[in-house]
């Protein structure tokens, strides 16, 4: 039998008591910290005037979003964080983990040479798979804007035609590389496309359906996909073209409508064609990152950049963009798609990842900018 004394009653209080006021400041953290990132996310939204954005932080297990705008500038649908975007080549993150999980499974290696796989693609011998991962193949990029590239007259005659990966990679294939392997940088879209048919290949799995079995169930994403699967279970943001207007033979900005991105998301595929929330992309910045996705040594190697990196002050690894900035070091990627833009950024002095997206055309300085002043006032506990 217990006996209650006084000193125990008191003593019971007091600890229920500070377990509420415990309780209660988590609580308020939580609240400052969602007031300050809708605070930002709406400042950078108005001062841009863009149609939506969506601005999440992830530090520790809490993960805190908030949106801004319209999910749909033609039906003036009010946007929130449960709504997908186009995240363009940060997708790339995604397939450069997947060899990566390859390599540690020890079915594939780096200095494996495309020749294994594509034996007659241009310099297929020299290219490694670690030259395809950080841009140092040489490979013609297929999605270049440029007046020679004979993929643009392609895309241009009907820009809602769905590609095959094998179609993309046979058009690259046929053009004269952009260097020798591994003597400089050049980024190229054609090397995704090749890694992901060699994830296919080598683990005998669809490439959504690999990310799905061994990326997205380890990282807990459920808002995420590659392509637009799912059409009425998922609530997807209406992109917004302005400058790229044209691609759809308009003369002035518009939104898509369902239906009309198909043709990109194939062109983006392994290299540009997933979606997902700006929550589901800060979690899986957070997962890769501190090492839940792929092991250490592979993601030491993900996140060293290539030391031919000489486009501006690019600094890139093996799909994993570095970023210098005010508040350190960040790693992660940017993406866009017309209509869209995307950036993920992880902090590691600060153990945080920032994902922004947005359904209008924005470029990566500013996303850097949005997520930077996340980082700073409202991702900062």
């Amino acid at each position: 039998m217990k006996v209650f004394t006084i000193a125990g009653i008191l003593m019971a209080a007091m600890l229920a008591n500070c377990i509420n006021v415990s309780v209660a400041v988590a609580a308020t953290r939580k609240t400052t910290a969602q007031t300050a990132i809708e605070r930002v996310t709406n400042q950078w939204q108005e001062d841009k005037d863009l149609i939506g954005l969506s601005a999440s932080c992830v530090s520790g297990t809490q993960t805190i979003s908030a949106a801004s705008g319209q999910a749909d500038a033609s039906r003036d649908t009010r946007l929130d964080a449960d709504y997908r975007f186009q995240i363009g080549s940060i997708t790339k993150t995604f397939t450069a983990a997947a060899i990566m999980t390859l390599v540690a499974d020890g079915q594939i290696d780096l200095e494996d040479t495309l020749a294994g796989w594509y034996p007659d693609f241009p310099n297929a011998d020299a290219v490694t798979l670690r030259a395809l991962l950080d841009m140092t193949a040489g490979t013609f990029d297929f999605f270049r804007a440029s007046p020679e590239n004979p993929m643009i007259p392609l895309i241009m005659e009907d820009i809602r035609r769905p590609w095959t990966p094998d179609e993309v990679i046979a058009v690259a294939a046929n053009q004269s590389p952009q260097g020798e392997p591994g003597t400089l940088f050049r980024y190229s879209n054609t090397n995704y496309f090749l890694l992901g048919r060699i994830v296919e290949k080598v683990s005998g799995m669809k490439l959504g359906v690999f990310f799905e079995d061994r990326l997205l169930a380890s990282a807990g994403l459920s808002k995420t996909r590659l392509f637009r699967t799912d059409e009425t279970a998922f609530l997807f943001a209406s992109g917004y073209l302005r400058d790229s207007a044209f691609l759809f033979g308009h003369d002035a900005p518009f939104s898509l409508e369902q239906g009309d991105y198909a043709g990109l998301e194939t062109l983006g595929w392994a290299a540009g064609g997933m979606t997902a929330t700006s929550a589901d992309l800060a979690r899986w910045g957070q997962a890769l990152f501190t090492g839940q996705i792929v092991d250490e040594p592979q993601l030491k190697d993900m996140i060293t950049p290539t030391a031919l990196a000489n486009e501006g002050d690019q600094r890139y690894g093996l799909g994993v963009e570095t970023f210098d900035t005010e508040v350190g070091t960040a790693y992660g990627h940017a993406g866009s798609l017309p209509g869209y833009a995307a950036i993920l950024m992880f902090f590691p002095d600060q153990q945080a990842s920032i994902a922004v997206t947005t359904n209008d055309e924005a470029g990566e300085q500013f996303l850097q900018s949005v997520a930077i002043d996340i980082a700073q006032n409202a991702c900062a506990e």
